[in-house]
């Protein structure tokens, strides 16, 4: 295999997860302000993690992104 043909596949791998990130993070974009509840206003962060948008610090605690962004699994 030549290398640009690896340069190829490695590049397109690279387009398709990011096609897929975009459309998994669209629902959360899309969201309005208000659906997601702000208790980071009355709490005192103990961690770099409770400084992290919700959704984020959702998907590092729990690794489910699909949970996170509030899509039924079923």
């Amino acid at each position: 295999m030549k290398r640009t043909d690896l340069v190829k596949r490695v590049a397109a791998a690279v387009l398709a997860t990011g096609v897929v990130g975009a459309v998994a993070a669209a629902p959360a974009v899309a969201a309005p302000v208000d659906a997601v509840p702000d208790y980071r206003s009355h709490l005192v962060a103990t961690s770099w993690q409770d400084l992290l948008p919700p959704q984020l610090n959702c998907l590092l605690s729990t690794g489910w992104a699909a949970f996170c962004l509030g899509i039924p699994l079923s």
